[in-house]
């Protein structure tokens, strides 16, 4: 099949996972995306894979940005595929191959993936059990228990560590929505895909090992627990009312805080009043971007794409 593919693969601080990535995409023509890494990464790209294109952004743009950039860039190259890769994760042999077979032959799936293996390649990736369990697929646990998994398995989501992409997928739906930085990026993506009516799939066939189980989590500096408590409020908050499928009310949680905050003067909660304010102050910046989201969302072009 005479078709362009291409990798995308997004770093920052990738250098204890890059070699192997790189080296499971073969010869397939890879893009990288580097989001300021501080540590070896560009260099070790540049030693070792002078050839490769590599884009050295000078901020950490964030996962979403930071692919729409290398998608941007693909589909310039005239890519008819583009494979989405994490740089934790690697592809296994004929991976790749595969997931363009299984494109070719099922035009009515915008993303395809791989199952999801852990780093050591002998179980299911954590996560990925969650994405495939029966209320996603009746039959995928059944048939990979009775030993006869087989073809796509439809689901409503499945993480972007590896998703591989028709082009007409990325010139109907676009990017990602840049209102997420990191995390929650993927799940709006593939809530856009549904509302259009496009199918996600796990194709049965072919492995991709996710190397995360084992991640320890380093201090950003922001361990100030309103503060994390503020950052996961808005993911949450971004994530249920982007999702197209639904039609929620984005003032309710607005109301509810004043009516809290009222409460909190009556019975004179010092402590809590300025986060409280600062909450309903974050909640309207949220709804204002979650607004122009979905109006955006929901018509068809290649959105967030330069």
């Amino acid at each position: 099949m005479d078709k362009k593919i291409i990798v995308v693969v997004v770093t920052y601080n990738a250098i204890n996972w890059l070699s192997r990535c790189l080296e499971s995409c073969g010869d397939f023509e890879v893009i990288i995306i580097d989001n300021n890494s501080q540590d070896e990464t560009v260099e070790f790209i540049r030693t070792n894979y002078p050839k490769l294109e590599l884009i050295e952004k000078k901020e950490n743009l964030g996962f979403g940005k930071a692919n729409n950039i290398g998608i941007s860039e693909a589909l310039r190259r005239g890519a008819d595929y583009i494979l989405l890769l994490n740089q934790d994760a690697y592809l296994e042999s004929d991976t790749l191959n595969q997931l363009i077979r299984v494109a070719s032959e099922n035009s009515d799936y915008g993303i395809l993936s791989p199952i999801h293996l852990d780093g050591g390649g002998k179980r299911f990736d954590r996560n990925f059990t969650n994405y495939i369990h029966y209320d996603k697929n009746k039959d995928f646990f059944s048939d990979a228990l009775f030993n006869r998994l087989n073809g796509i398995y439809e689901v409503p989501f499945v993480n972007a560590a590896c998703w591989f992409l028709p082009r007409k997928t990325l010139e109907t739906i676009g990017g990602f929505d840049p209102i997420f930085f990191h995390y929650g990026e993927d799940d709006n993506y593939c809530q856009r895909l549904v509302y259009h009516g496009i199918k996600i799939g796990v194709v049965s066939n072919c492995y991709v090992r996710h190397d995360r189980e084992n991640r320890i989590k380093k201090d950003t500096g922001e361990n100030h627990p309103y503060s994390l408590w503020l950052k996961n409020e808005e993911l949450r908050y971004k994530v249920n009312n982007a999702d197209l499928t639904k039609d929620p009310n984005l003032t309710k949680p607005i109301d509810i805080q004043k009516k809290v905050l009222m409460r909190d003067f009556i019975f004179f909660r010092i402590n809590k009043i300025n986060n409280r304010i600062n909450y309903i102050k974050s909640l309207k910046r949220w709804k204002n971007e979650v607004i122009q989201s979905r109006s955006k969302n929901k018509s068809i072009g290649p959105h967030y794409l330069n």
